[in-house]
């Protein structure tokens, strides 16, 4: 309800500025089915999947991040309706790399990590999460570009250091995180990971992408999890006024 009244508050204003009311290429994850790119294909390598424990599951040799212990690093901060998100700061190539289990030690270069959030986006034997954490990472493989994601997800209990890092950024609007550290979420205890092939979750839901999840879920607190749903909020009054404004031309 609050929603509605503040849309109603700034619609005559924003109907005088019709020009720009929908945002080039964007989507929302309640129209789905309009989705573009592959997202409609029923090729049966389309992500989120339920993964499947033991059948996904393979052994990690050696430790994910190169190196094992990285040091605490400042990331770029970006927030949008969709996700909050760090990127990694350019010119440290080899700082944020990650070994790609199954591939013999073939090494991936870390791009950002985001976040979603309501339920995770994969189930794990049929299971839904508090949240997913995906880390999106690049590598060029005979000329072609290979994307490999690292997800981790996550249950209710003790509040998250690098998630709460994200958020207190996203609080401030803050453009950097201080001292991130990766190691949080992807220590080098972690033996075993879930794989499979698919693709980008979101608009062009690009196939060929290769996805390692970790089955041991991460914790986050319950108010780590109240902030995100007000972000989701500010996102559903801006898709609220979208819908008014595309429905009434």
């Amino acid at each position: 309800m609050l929603c509605h009244l503040v849309v109603y508050l700034i619609i005559g204003v924003l109907l005088i500025h019709r020009a720009g009311s929908s945002r080039e290429g964007g989507f929302q994850y309640s129209s789905q089915q309009h989705w573009s790119g592959t997202c409609s294909n029923n090729t049966g390598h389309q992500s989120p999947i339920n993964i499947q424990v033991p059948d996904n599951t393979v052994k990690v040799q050696d430790p994910l991040l190169v190196p094992a212990a990285t040091k605490d690093v400042t990331m770029e901060m970006m927030k949008d309706d969709h996700t909050v998100k760090v990127t990694f700061p350019e010119g440290i190539d080899g700082e944020f790399e990650f070994k790609i289990p199954t591939t013999n030690g073939v090494k991936t270069k870390a791009l950002q990590l985001h976040l979603h959030w309501g339920q995770s986006e994969h189930m794990i034997n049929f299971k839904w999460y508090k949240l997913e954490s995906h880390l999106v990472t690049l590598r060029v493989d005979d000329g072609q570009p290979k994307l490999t994601v690292f997800g981790r997800v996550f249950e209710l209990g003790e509040a998250n250091p690098m998630v709460e890092k994200m958020i207190e950024a996203a609080e401030r609007n803050a453009t950097q995180v201080e001292g991130f550290d990766l190691t949080v979420l992807y220590p080098p205890s972690i033996r075993h990971i879930l794989a499979y092939s698919g693709s980008l979750t979101t608009p062009p839901c690009t196939e060929g992408v290769s996805w390692f999840v970790v089955q041991e879920p991460l914790t986050i607190s319950e108010d780590q999890v109240k902030f995100l749903d007000k972000l989701d909020q500010i996102s559903e009054c801006f898709t609220y006024l979208m819908h008014f404004l595309t429905s009434s031309q």
